[in-house]
């Protein structure tokens, strides 16, 4: 038997239902496009992001890495490190810098390999279309602190899209000049990590070389005790012992020529001075402290222009006997207990400046010719008294003590004449740096000696210490010397133009 079979009651799609359902798929497709485009740009934005972020961390730690063991450094403006379009590295040193590499701005470390010079390395090189911009600066100039500030940028635009900034403390920096001003941002830095000079043996094209002065008060008041207990000594006991002290600290100093001379000084600073190298003359350096002895009598003022004198002539010779091609770095340390009572004129008109002595003679004088002005206090009246010596018309003019009124000033115009005249306004730019150090326990006694140093009008332009007792000379001795490994690096320092 065959099944019939009804056309009518089979079930299909029409036409017009399957247009129908075209038409809606057509709108939700056009409705959905975008959000999936949208949604596809937002992905590749955030991977975009993701990797400029990423390219902007490592380069940020690259710097960072190596630049924390950085010893020195210098910070240039583009225009410097590269006069008339060609990189001037100095060698010893390494550079940090943006360059173009392959269409790409790349972070670049130029490292100094001996014997072979400097060696390109990429440090950092973005796996996005981002184009980096570095600067270099620092916030306070008296601060081995770098700062640096990295941005990111898209292709065809000055507007950074991610900014990192951050600071570099160098654990052994000791010294990082900066070239760069707010209208020229530096670029790039010149570093190194080895051992500064004066610390290490470490070979920097040339061992530096330091002549220091010290002139000493040994004036009579250096006579006066100071400190308390087991520790109460004469200060010129104290000066000796720390003196001493200061000598060993300097011997210790590697890869450095140190030259040391001792200049005492009291009513003059009379006296056969030289510089003598530490490593080789030590031991009569040694003895040389050992000797100093206050003079007694009018010898033992305190003429603190003469000692300045005789420091300058004696660093002028010195200058002038080195090799053209040697930098030295000069140093004068002064030491006064007391404020100065006599000063050194070569007429008897003593208070006119034109006749302070200011070249390089020694003062002679004989208590056989002396004059005698004013009242005198110090015996059965009530007057003070005046004294000037003179001999060969060389002449030392003052009291020796805080009267009259008028003789403390006078003996500091006379030191601040030779300050000015010779350090503040050095006619052979010899380059002093200069410390005073006011070593009493008897603020009024010593209340000129930052004037001296300091200002106001002329001065040493120095820097000035005030040592109460013994402990605090020891320290002030120690901090004057940890500034040399710096002071040896700004030799060697690469200078724009150099």
């Amino acid at each position: 038997m065959v099944a019939s079979t009804n056309i009518r009651s089979q079930k299909g799609v029409t036409l017009i239902e399957l247009i129908i359902v075209l038409a809606l798929l057509g709108i939700v497709i056009a409705v959905a496009w975008p959000m999936i485009g949208f949604s596809s740009n937002v992905h590749k934005t955030t991977v975009r992001e993701f990797d400029m972020q990423s390219d902007m961390r490592l380069a940020s730690e690259q710097l960072t890495q190596y630049l924390r063991h950085m010893t020195v450094g210098t910070i240039y403006t583009d225009d410097q490190y590269r006069p008339g379009g060609v990189a001037d590295r100095a060698d010893r040193f390494n550079y940090l810098a943006l360059e173009e590499e392959n269409g790409k701005t790349v972070l670049v470390d130029w490292r100094w390999v001996e014997g072979e010079g400097h060696i390109k390395h990429i440090i950092a090189e973005p796996d996005s279309d981002l184009s980096y911009g570095l600067s270099f600066y620092k916030h306070d100039m008296d601060e081995n602190v770098v700062y640096f500030e990295l941005n990111g940028y898209r292709p065809g635009s000055n507007t950074p899209v991610t900014t990192v900034v951050s600071e570099i403390i160098g654990l052994n920096s000791v010294f990082i000049q900066d070239f760069s001003s707010p209208s020229q941002p530096g670029s790039v830095l010149a570093y190194r990590t080895t051992p500064a000079p004066g610390t290490e043996t470490e070979e920097i094209g040339g061992d530096g070389h330091i002549a220091m002065v010290l002139v000493l008060d040994i004036s009579n008041s250096m006579d006066e005790m100071m400190g308390t207990g087991d520790n109460r000594q004469r200060r010129i006991t104290h000066l000796k012992d720390k003196t001493k002290g200061l000598l060993n600290r300097l011997s210790e100093i590697d890869n450095a020529k140190i030259e040391v001379a001792i200049i005492p000084y009291a009513t003059t600073a009379n006296g056969n001075h030289q510089f003598l190298d530490i490593a080789e003359r030590k031991d009569d350096l040694t003895a040389a402290v050992n000797s100093l002895q206050t003079p007694g009598g009018m010898a033992g003022g305190t003429n603190t222009g003469d000692g300045l004198r005789r420091a300058y002539h004696l660093i002028k010779q010195h200058d002038a006997n080195q090799p053209d091609d040697t930098e030295v770095l000069y140093y004068m340390l002064l030491l006064m207990d007391g404020n100065p009572t006599f000063y050194t004129v070569d007429a008897f008109h003593r208070d006119n400046p034109g006749n302070y002595i200011t070249d390089d003679r020694p003062i002679t004088y004989s208590n056989g010719h002396h004059w005698y002005y004013g009242f005198r206090n110090s015996w059965s009246t009530t007057r003070t008294w005046y004294t000037e010596w003179s001999y060969f018309s060389n002449m030392i003019a003052g009291s020796g003590q805080y009267v009259p009124a008028n003789n403390v000033q006078n003996s500091l115009n006379y030191a601040k004449h030779i300050a000015s005249t010779l350090y503040a306004n050095d006619p052979h730019n010899l380059d002093i740096t200069s410390y005073v150090i006011g070593f009493s326990d008897i603020g009024a006694e010593i209340d000129r000696a930052r004037e001296l140093a300091e200002g106001p009008g002329a001065s040493l332009g120095g820097t000035y210490y005030e040592a109460a007792d013994a402990v605090a000379l020891e320290e002030t001795f120690e901090t004057i010397v940890n500034t040399f490994p710096a002071d040896l690096w700004h030799i060697y320092l690469p200078v724009p133009g150099n």
